[in-house]
């Protein structure tokens, strides 16, 4: 699946639900877990529909990472007779309790990705690092060897304006 399909995915998403994102940032406590299950849920679909034929499973906080504890936020695994293809993503959602911090969480992530050994089981994999901006620019942080780029779609989330950044890794 190319970087357009997952990310257009995920863009349409939060302008479809632009109001929640946008009640959700201004919660105590965060709202990555929320977005893990419904992005979890779409981008099943958009797996679906675009990949007749193929069995797709969606998983959430698997332990993909060989040698120790850290795990996957979202896991899409595509299959196709004896071929299959994964999917991971790490997804960091800035709000207003984690914004002082949400630069050091999403480079957590990167380093996750660019340090870490995905386990034989999930490769080939691509491996993303998406994060829901309000305030910062996260041009400057780094995986799979490129800075991550905002995404070309923004979110308007009710009077709040939110980047994606995104970068990926290729596992083989």
């Amino acid at each position: 699946m190319d970087q357009s399909g997952i990310m257009n995915t995920i863009a349409k998403w939060g302008n479809d639900n632009g109001a929640k994102l946008e009640g959700a940032y201004r919660l105590k406590g965060g709202w990555e877990g929320w977005a893990q299950v419904e992005l979890a849920l779409v981008l099943k679909q958009m797996f679906e529909t675009n990949n007749p034929g193929s069995t797709i499973e969606v998983t959430r906080e698997d332990p993909v990472y060989s040698g120790g504890t850290q795990r996957s936020d979202i896991l899409i695994t595509t299959r196709k007779g004896a071929q299959h293809f994964t999917n991971m993503i790490e997804l960091k959602c800035e709000s207003i309790a984690n914004a002082a911090n949400f630069t050091r969480q999403v480079s957590e992530d990167c380093a996750k990705v660019n340090n870490g050994a995905i386990i034989a089981t999930y490769r080939p994999c691509k491996a993303w690092v998406v994060a829901f901006s309000v305030t910062k620019n996260l041009g400057n942080l780094q995986v799979g060897g490129g800075n991550l780029g905002a995404y070309s779609k923004t979110i308007q989330a009710g009077g709040t304006l939110m980047t994606l950044w995104w970068g990926t890794k290729d596992f083989q």
